[in-house]
């Protein structure tokens, strides 16, 4: 009689089930992070008349408009070589800078 090799106690559920709950904890903290960081650069951006004026202003409109673009494409390419940390950071950059291109649509819309 063979030993059944996929029986799974109830402890060992419960601890990978622990362990994905955790996990995707980790994630939409990260996320969540990531949203206010834009919500408040772009508010940031916004609000500020000066920074209006010199990035909506000058041919920095653009690095503002496909910055974004350049990082999901560096994301793309250097993503399976980063450190986890190094990634996180890189996200939460790319989230500033998302927030910088976004402000033009709050300027749009509320005039």
């Amino acid at each position: 009689m063979q030993p059944n090799v996929y029986r799974t106690t109830q402890s060992t559920v419960a601890a990978r089930d622990e362990g994905l709950r955790k996990y995707m904890l980790g994630i939409y903290r990260n996320m969540g992070i990531g949203l206010a960081i834009t919500g408040a650069v772009a508010l940031g951006v916004a609000s500020t008349p000066a920074l209006v004026s010199l990035i909506f202003g000058t041919p920095l409109k653009w690095v503002a408009m496909f910055a974004p673009l350049a990082f999901v494409m560096f994301f793309s390419f250097r993503i399976d070589r980063m450190t986890t940390a190094t990634a996180r950071t890189a996200f939460f950059a790319f989230a500033a800078v998302m927030g910088v291109s976004m402000a033009s649509i709050f300027l749009v819309f509320t005039g």
